[in-house]
């Protein structure tokens, strides 16, 4: 009976690992754009996938190419006091990772939204390497973003998303 119940738990939980694993969604500007997957409005302010839509605002924010390095990488370029990118809602997000240049240290803030952008939440930024930094959001959920310039211009050339879908998960219970 033990080796049974024993059968029964690991069939349960490798099949709740199964559907524990998430999506990742990288946002790579520039080869999004080389396969027509990323397409732009409004002066090159709204970069708009099949994923998510980007509203640059404030400053000069903007998409632009990054012309440090050859060849040229488009990116979401927050240049000047005040320039921001949002989002329209990503589901089940859990956490991501922004790519940008140039590469030196820069202060990068992140803030989510449960309200359509009525109010924001300023999150936690980690720094993985200069030129990454990552966040992880308190718990999965529907989240708008706003990416922020704090004190120097740089560029976004990728976001990779980390999302994770509800768990349906069974509970099993022992005796």
């Amino acid at each position: 009976m033990k080796r049974v119940i024993l059968l029964l738990a690991t069939i349960a939980l490798s099949v709740g690992i199964a559907y524990a694993g998430g999506v990742v969604v990288r946002q790579n500007f520039q080869s999004m754009t080389s396969a027509g997957d990323l397409t732009f409005s409004n002066s090159n302010k709204t970069g708009t996938t099949d994923f998510v839509t980007y509203n640059c605002s404030g400053g000069k924010a903007k998409f632009a190419y990054y012309t440090g390095v050859t060849p040229n990488v488009l990116g979401i370029y927050l240049q000047n006091s005040g320039a921001i990118v949002t989002t329209d809602v990503i589901n089940d997000l859990d956490s991501l990772r922004i790519s940008y240049l140039p590469s030196e240290e820069k202060t990068i803030k992140v803030y989510i939204s449960t309200d359509n952008g009525s109010s924001w939440v300023e999150q936690t930024v980690h720094d993985e390497l200069d030129g990454l930094k990552s966040v992880q959001f308190p718990s999965v959920g529907n989240y708008m973003l706003k990416i922020a310039r704090d004190n120097s211009d740089f560029y976004i050339d990728q976001i990779t998303y980390f999302t994770s879908p509800p768990c349906n998960c069974l509970r099993v219970q022992i005796e």
